[in-house]
């Protein structure tokens, strides 16, 4: 335990104070501040360490560890009274929450129940449970004149403290013989609560293996408070007060890491110090071997952080060999824990920052009811977290330990298969979507074998679209993954690929659809044409879709000529259309004629009527286009009719969302605007809340087409905050680019400026080179 020389030196001197300014601002003299500093006085009074926990500005953390440090030793006293909890750390600090109701129920027991008071702190290994238990232990202390007992049940070791055992160190904690009956537990309990009774004590049961472990350990009378820390949470436990300790936060784990090597390396480089965290995962255990390792010199911490980020497994050894004992106990225990433990190295391979339940079922080759009572059985002992229903994550230092267990244990066959399997449950998630919700399949991936073999036994295709929703960030990252991977993994990420722009279309968002095509579309795989064709068709379809035209262009031309080889009506009159459409955007509306043309004959043959509409489309955006403006309206007035007929309601908003843009382009804002209002209600009702990013831009532009720059802000501003929360769309930009420009019309220079500011920062992310135009906007002052 930390004494209070050295606390109040380190305080002092992080508060950059001499002793005779601290002395001055705690009303204290030099010579007293000398004598604490010195440690000629180790036992100040409680009013002087108010004094100086005030003038040196410390936190609620930082002013108990002075107040505990300065209390007299607690020993057993001479009338024998027990005093054996370990000695608090010095660099205790964050937890104040935690901490705080932990006190509360020490301090004031009879507000939380009636009779003895059970706290059980649970958490993963290095998370802080014996710390915070023995923190708090020390600091209500004299709440307990009778005694505190502490008792180290070695839960996580593998080899736990027998009941009997433990209750023999208890009983002669407390002066009492165990007598003749020792073997048997239940004689032994009975006078453990003798006793105990009449008795004001605290006993702290660290590292409890379970509930069978502990419940003979419990005093059976009031006036007595136990607090259990566990590496599984016990939830049987009757009237426990359960306390799960997570990781600390980002803020927490910088000021522990200062408490290890210094403040003032903190403050000269948080970039390093905020890398060191980050690698030690925010677990306290971690931090302070890291921390110990660390010369104390700036280029010290940067050494850190870059032998953490190289081997992380190699520097953390001791918090690895921590976290490898709750798998010990698991795997030394009855059927569940030793089938737990088997699988957890294996569900260690999951990438992202979650995997799901039915993916590690697949991967395991088990059920899915098995596959749950495995993976929340690793959530009961910490070695597993469930951010979200049926979905789960693994701490990284914990991750780390496993796959370092896979690889040892599992051949590369082994683990290829693993993959294949998570590949195939993705596969099989997204076609059997697609298989439920569309007539299409111009890949005969509905044919036998079908792509969505995984997932057959599935019908409710609205929870199938919210678990892929979900599961977006991981169906990229598999894909890009699987590119690079053997033969029959790049062939899952090609079919992985094609099934993406369906999802897309439903979600209405489409940059992770775009990143994952791309991505297949140029590598070296070697597929069958109408494949590269759908490939390079959705990858033009969908680059369009998030505004860059010109690249839809250059991949659409490239998927028109296979199309023609392929000569399938389907895929070429939709290769057709979509080109089409990008030519209009960019200006080309004579080649844009000319494929409208060519695309009449394939139309006819598909027997699509969805595809005569979007045919239709094409034909009212050219009228437009030539300044046949009743023709247009004409036009689009029966497509607007019929595509509720034709489509799907995502679908229908897009093509509404087209024809708007074609209303606009003509000069027809008052048409424009009707059809984007009718589209943000069918948005809006069907919840696909990322394209109002897109119709509110529009719906701006049509407000500014009439000069009603009021209107126009508001669009802009509400099309901003849909579009920040979908950063991959990449829409936020170009909405401050419009509405910097509509504030300056109505002479709000300074929050035009604004505006434009946080457009040029977004632009030059993604270089984007519409930066060089708000930057002229910037230079030039409107």
């Amino acid at each position: 335990m930390a004494d209070v020389a050295g606390l109040l030196r380190r305080f002092r001197v992080r508060s950059g104070l001499s002793q005779e300014a601290l002395a001055e601002v705690s009303g204290l003299s030099v010579a007293a501040i000398r004598t604490l500093e010195g440690g000629r006085r180790r036992s100040p009074r409680p009013e002087t360490i108010t004094a100086l926990t005030n003038a040196l500005h410390l936190s609620d953390t930082e002013g108990r560890l002075l107040e505990l440090a300065a209390r007299r030793p607690l020993v057993a006293d001479q009338n024998g009274v027990p005093r054996e909890l370990p000695a608090a750390i010095a660099d205790f600090t964050g937890r104040d929450r935690q901490l705080d109701e932990l006190l509360r129920l020490l301090r004031d027991p009879y507000v939380v129940a009636p009779s003895i008071v059970v706290s059980a702190v649970s958490g993963m290994g290095g998370i802080g449970k014996t710390t915070l238990a023995v923190q708090a232990g020390r600091l209500a202390a004299d709440e307990f004149p009778d005694g505190q007992l502490y008792v180290n049940l070695r839960g996580g070791t593998g080899q736990p403290l027998h009941p009997r055992d433990a209750l023999g160190q208890l009983l002669r904690s407390l002066g009492v013989r165990p007598g003749g009956d020792t073997d048997d537990v239940q004689v032994l309990a009975r006078r453990f609560r003798t006793a105990l009774a009449g008795r004001r004590a605290l006993i702290v049961l660290d590292d409890a293996a379970g509930v069978s472990q502990v419940e003979p350990l419990l005093p059976g009378a009031a006036g007595v408070a136990v607090v259990i820390t566990s590496r599984q949470r016990l939830s049987v436990l009757p009237g426990v007060q359960h306390l799960d300790l997570g990781v600390l936060t980002e803020d927490e784990a910088l000021r522990l890491l200062g408490a290890v090597v210094g403040p003032g390396l903190i403050t000269g480089d948080r970039v390093a110090a905020r890398k060191v965290v980050q690698h030690c995962g925010c677990l306290p255990l971690a931090i302070r071997i890291a921390g110990g390792q660390c010369r104390r010199t700036p280029a010290g911490l940067r050494d850190l952080a870059h032998r953490l980020a190289d081997d992380r497994l190699a520097a953390l050894t001791d918090v690895h060999r921590s976290l490898s004992l709750s798998l010990t106990a698991l795997a030394a225990s009855n059927g569940l824990d030793i089938a737990a433990a088997k699988a957890f190295p294996m569900l260690t391979l999951f990438e992202g920052d979650h995997f799901p339940h039915r993916a590690a079922a697949k991967v395991l080759n088990t059920s899915l009811a098995t596959a749950e009572t495995l993976l929340e059985r690793l959530v009961d002992v910490n070695l597993l977290q469930t951010p979200a229903p049926r979905q789960y994550k693994f701490h990284d230092l914990v991750r780390d330990l496993g796959r370092s267990m896979a690889h040892a244990e599992l051949t590369e066959p082994e683990l290829s298969d693993l993959r294949l399997r998570e590949l195939r449950c993705y596969l099989g998630m997204l076609w059997r979507y697609a298989e439920l919700t569309s007539k299409l399949d111009p890949y005969q991936a509905f044919a036998t074998p079908s792509w969505s073999a995984d997932a057959a036994e599935l019908s409710d295709h609205p929870r199938i679209l919210t678990w892929l929703d979900a599961e977006l960030q991981n169906l990229v990252r598999l894909i890009r993954a699987a590119v690079k991977g053997g033969d029959d993994e790049q062939l899952l990420a090609v079919q992985l690929a094609l099934g993406m722009p369906h999802l897309a279309g439903r979600l209405l968002r489409f940059a992770e659809a775009s990143e994952a095509l791309t991505a297949v579309a140029t590598s070296s795989i070697e597929m069958d044409v109408r494949y590269e064709q759908g490939l390079h068709y959705w990858t033009g379809h969908l680059r369009a879709d998030l505004g860059f035209e010109a690249e839809g262009i250059e991949w659409l031309r490239s998927a028109l000529t296979m199309a023609r080889r392929i000569n399938e009506p389907y895929q070429l009159a939709a290769t057709l259309l979509d080109l089409n459409y990008c030519l209009v955007r960019v200006g080309q509306a004579a080649e844009a004629t000319l494929l409208i043309e060519e695309a009449r004959e394939p139309v006819i043959e598909s027997g699509l009527e969805w595809l005569e509409v979007a045919a239709d489309i094409a034909v009212g955006t050219l009228a437009g286009v030539a300044g046949e403006l009743e023709l247009q309206r004409q036009v689009f007035k029966r497509v607007v009719e019929l595509l509720p007929t034709r489509y799907s309601p995502s679908v229908v908003i897009i093509h509404l969302y087209t024809i708007a843009q074609s209303f606009l382009d003509s000069g027809q804002s008052a048409e424009a605007a009707a059809v984007l209002a009718d589209a943000l209600a069918r948005s809006r009702e069907g919840k696909t809340v990322a394209i109002e990013a897109d119709l509110l831009y529009e719906l701006g532009r049509s407000f500014a087409a009439v000069t009603d720059w009021e209107r126009a802000v508001q669009a802009f501003v509400d099309g901003a905050e849909v579009a920040a929360q979908f950063p991959a769309e990449q829409k936020e930009a170009g909405l401050l680019h419009q509405l910097g420009g509509a504030l300056e019309r109505l002479g709000k220079h300074l929050e035009a400026v604004e505006a434009w500011e946080r457009a040029l920062l977004l632009y030059e992310r993604v270089a984007d080179p519409k930066a060089a135009e708000v930057r002229g906007l910037l230079g030039g002052g409107s």
